[in-house]
C-alpha cells in the first residue's frame, strides 16, 4: 500500500490555517482531589457564616479543580433566589454568572444543577 505524497510547505510568508482547533475556554472535568473538597468544605463554613465573597472564591477554587458540588454551589451564591433568602444586602446577584456555573457543575455530573437551572431560566426571564 503507498503511503499517499508528502504535502509541499507553504510558501515563506503565506498565512497558514491551524490544524487544530482553540482549546475550550472551559476546564476539564477531572475527579476533584482532596485539596479540592478542604476548599470547598472551607466554603461551606465561609457561606454558614456569611462570609458570601469569602464562599465565592473557595467554590470557585474547588470548581477549578474539578469539583461539582462547588460549582453548583458557587452558582448558587450568584442565584437572584438563593441570594434574596440568605443575604442581608451588599452582595450583588449575577444570573449569568449563576447560569454559568450551574451549567459547569451538570457538566461535572452534579445532579441538582439542572433543576437550579431550570429554575434560574425561568425568574430570569
Amino acid at each position: 500500500m503507498a503511503l499517499p505524497p508528502a504535502a509541499a510547505p507553504p510558501p515563506a510568508g503565506a498565512a497558514t490555517a491551524l490544524a487544530t482547533p482553540a482549546p475550550p475556554h472551559r476546564l476539564t472535568p477531572r475527579p476533584p482531589d482532596q485539596h479540592a473538597d478542604e476548599l470547598y468544605a472551607r466554603g461551606k463554613a465561609a457561606e454558614a457564616q456569611g462570609d458570601i465573597s469569602g464562599a465565592r472564591r473557595f467554590y470557585a477554587a474547588a470548581a477549578a479543580r474539578g469539583h461539582a458540588a462547588a460549582a453548583r454551589d458557587l452558582g448558587r451564591m450568584y442565584d437572584p433566589a438563593v441570594l434574596d433568602r440568605i443575604t442581608v444586602g451588599g452582595i450583588d446577584p449575577n444570573p449569568a454568572l449563576a447560569r454559568q456555573w450551574y451549567q459547569r457543575a451538570a457538566e461535572l455530573g452534579d445532579p441538582d444543577a439542572k433543576p437550579l437551572l431550570q429554575a434560574l431560566m425561568t425568574t430570569t426571564r
